[in-house]
């Protein structure tokens, strides 16, 4: 299950309204129907994606506040984005003879969870 997904399903359950959208597939009627009251909350691992940094920059010139998720502090998804949160991934080479290697994207679910549990602290507090 991606992390938007497992985002949605936590938010969900703590009652509140959470879409997720591929960045590829957003059309100009979310752009309509979005404004500064809402949160985007968009996730790149490196920060770079020309479609995420396409959307930020769109929402960006539409004053609506965005968290971005990555693991670059010097992206260009970062420097559009109102607040960050910068994750650390753990690569792991199986052998020293290939250059292949896996990237862990275990931290992406634990920040969807750390998210949630704030969000539902603050949301009681009010």
């Amino acid at each position: 299950m991606s992390v938007a997904k497992q985002l949605k399903l936590l938010f969900l359950h703590g009652g509140d309204c959470f879409y997720d959208f591929d960045a590829v597939t957003m059309n100009k009627e979310f752009f309509q129907i979005v404004n500064s009251e809402d949160l985007v909350l968009l996730i790149s691992l490196d920060g770079e994606s020309k479609s995420v940094v396409s959307v930020a920059q769109q929402l960006k010139l539409s004053h609506v506040p965005v968290i971005s998720i990555s693991k670059l502090k010097n992206s260009t998804l970062a420097s559009l984005s109102t607040e960050n949160i910068y994750m650390n991934n753990t690569k792991i080479s199986f052998d020293n003879k290939s250059t292949k290697t896996f990237e862990s994207t275990a931290s992406l679910y634990l920040i969807a969870e750390l998210l949630f549990v704030q969000y539902n602290l603050y949301k009681n507090q009010l």
